[in-house]
């Protein structure tokens, strides 16, 4: 790799590290267990999602906020973390989870589609999920923090 190129994919990395830390944030509660989520609602934002981050604590996840309801699909690309995929209505019911989905850094990854349609998606560490008890048709809140 060049040095100009490096220098590049370095400069991406620290800017993205900076947006990340200053992105606004909501609390995604269910059954007496919340998230602290990283709203992702621009369509950069909805792009980036968490790809490159080597880590994600427990109790933090991202929230993928959508304009319209539909079937959103999502892949791993770039991802290096296993994850839990919740997809949420515009009712704020829980109509979908993939768990453990993992990572994925090859060129084709598996793309997860939800078979019902949805206005977010929430991303935390794999097995929260089951280790939180929710399941599809449990109702969700979102709110400040």
């Amino acid at each position: 790799m060049s040095k100009i190129k490096l220098i590049i994919v370095v400069a991406v990395m620290v800017l993205n590290g900076l947006t990340a830390s200053a992105q606004e944030t909501v609390e995604v509660c269910c059954k007496n267990t919340c998230v602290l989520a990283e709203l992702a609602s621009s369509v950069t934002d909805r792009a980036q999602g968490l790809m490159f981050r080597k880590k994600l604590e427990r109790g933090k996840g991202m929230l993928f906020a959508f304009e319209n309801q539909d079937y959103h699909a999502f892949w791993m690309k770039n991802t290096v973390i296993s994850l839990d995929m919740i997809w949420i209505d515009a009712n704020l019911r829980i109509v979908e989870i993939k768990t453990d989905v993992p990572p994925c850094t090859q060129a084709q990854c598996p793309v997860y589609t939800p078979s019902q349609s949805g206005l977010y998606v929430l991303e935390v560490p794999a097995g929260f999920a089951a280790e939180s008890g929710w399941t599809s048709g449990d109702e969700i809140t979102i709110g400040k923090p």
